[in-house]
């Protein structure tokens, strides 16, 4: 087999602008190298060595269907790729032991840069921390794949003409993060049927949406119970950010994102188990059981703090807006339970917070937010508010046995002891309850019932029942009208 060439060799290819296909090349150092024509590495194998450090491209580079297969990795660390032709990788492998290194790395080519179709299976991972795309042409990174750790974070996307993730793969057992990466192209950043199936999930914390392109979800996969990060995105057009057709953003975390305007059509989050409230719910509603503290050890876990609940508050409250502007009712009112939700719980913690806690602590759960969900699923149940009436009856009922009696007589035709027992005790349970539900329903009831007693008692549950009774009614009302609205 022919040895591999060496850097002199190299040189002397590049200069002649003869072709490397099928070549091998083996230890190569072009730190700091300044190449003044376009290099064609085209279809090079770089078993070795293959160090650009801080190197210039003032008119492009080709390593289209070049293979980076060193122990080393690939480094082009701090490397810029300027002048009228743009950095073509199109197709190209990196498969060694290292990692493929862009970190601080500028394309300012008016071609822009071209991934399409590469491929990111090097054990180091692909580094592209804190590069800068700027050209005029595409940053195009359609069906590459990335098959274990990938880092974009505070990677900055100027270039016009859009940034293309389609049909891209993420996988493997590191993280896929994007975290303060800044997007502001002008054709927008298209994510569309990319799969994200890395094991410790997606980062896009902190992640700027800019300029008046669309950011495509479209049909984005994500594992499912894995974190997708989208804490602190900023966006100057809330609608053009969009996810259509992603079946599982379950795992999505929005914490501090503007969630009123955002595009979501055809979507699914979190479903609850319980059948009782059956609902659509958002992870940050839940997030420890999505964020591992010890694999995430530079993210603050806030869960159960009460900023933390009164955020998440506001979210639900965000997200309710936008889906009743879609018409979306059934939706939006699974919001509006999780925006109660977290309500419920601050009013919990502030309760933990006071001296008096210590001393009785169940009245942490005697709050009106608390009966609110009791009562009717905050509004949202008819079924329960129904069942709840049906309760409140029947408790009053067997309450007024001890001082309501019907004035209506039962007729009396000389009955034994216990049949005339059984008769009273017919016609008071009968009485009490009929009285009942026309004190819960505000029906007049003095021409057919007289209070014993003299005691305030029967007065006050009579008031009790006035209060309780249409409360439950108008909120069965108001869930039946939500109902029907949906």
């Amino acid at each position: 087999m022919p040895e591999p060439l060496t850097q002199k060799e190299v040189l002397a290819k590049l200069a002649r602008g003869g072709s490397f296909y099928g070549k091998e090349v083996g230890d190569v150092s072009f730190r700091e190298y300044c190449f003044k024509k376009e290099v064609n590495f085209s279809n090079a194998v770089f078993i070795g060595r293959a160090d650009f450090f801080d190197a210039q491209f003032l008119n492009g580079a080709r390593f289209d269907n070049t293979e980076f297969s060193g122990t080393e990795g690939a480094n082009f660390n701090g490397a810029r790729f300027s002048g009228k032709k743009g950095a073509n990788f199109d197709m190209a492998q990196f498969t060694g032991e290292g990692k493929a290194d862009f970190m601080l790395a500028e394309f300012s080519g008016e071609e822009g840069a071209d991934f399409m179709n590469s491929k990111f299976t090097c054990k180091g991972g692909a580094d592209f921390n804190e590069s800068q795309f700027s050209g005029k042409g595409p940053v195009d990174f359609q069906c590459t794949e990335f098959s274990s750790r990938v880092t974009f974070e505070a990677a900055q996307f100027l270039n016009e003409k859009g940034v293309y993730f389609f049909e891209a793969k993420f996988s493997g057992k590191g993280r896929v993060d994007f975290s303060w990466t800044r997007f502001s192209t002008k054709e927008g950043v298209d994510f569309t049927r990319a799969e994200f199936s890395s094991d410790l999930g997606v980062d896009f914390r902190s992640a700027k949406f800019l300029g008046p392109g669309k950011f495509n979800f479209e049909a984005t996969k994500f594992k499912e119970n894995q974190p997708i990060f989208f804490d602190k995105i900023e966006t100057d057009f809330p609608e053009n950010l969009q996810f259509i057709d992603v079946s599982n953003l379950g795992s999505a975390l929005f914490l501090y994102v503007e969630l009123e305007k955002v595009s979501f059509k055809n979507v699914r989050f979190r479903l609850t188990k319980n059948k009782l409230s059956n609902r659509e719910y958002l992870a940050d509603e839940k997030r420890n059981e999505i964020v591992i503290e010890e694999v995430y050890s530079d993210y603050e876990i806030i869960a159960n703090n009460l900023d933390y609940f009164n955020q998440v508050e506001i979210l639900y409250r965000k997200l309710k807006l936008n889906f009743e502007t879609q018409l979306d009712f059934h939706r939006a009112g699974d919001f509006h339970y999780g925006e109660m939700e977290m309500r419920r719980k601050a009013k919990m913690l502030e309760w933990e917070d006071k001296p008096v806690s210590k001393y009785l602590p169940f009245l942490k759960y005697l709050n009106l937010t608390q009966c609110y969900k009791i009562v009717s699923g905050y509004g949202e149940k008819w079924v329960q508010a129904l069942a709840s009436f049906v309760a409140v009856w029947l408790v009053f009922t067997g309450l007024n046995l001890f001082w309501v009696e019907p004035k209506a007589a039962m007729p009396q035709e000389q009955p034994s002891r216990i049949e005339q027992w059984e008769k009273d005790s017919i016609h008071r349970l009968g009485g009490s309850a009929l009285f009942s539900f026309k004190v819960l329903t505000l029906q007049r009831w003095g021409d057919e019932f007289q209070l014993t007693g003299t005691s305030y008692f029967p007065r006050f549950f009579v008031t009790l029942q006035h209060l309780i009774g249409p409360t439950i009614i108008a909120l069965m009302l108001l869930a039946i009208r939500r109902q029907f609205r949906r």
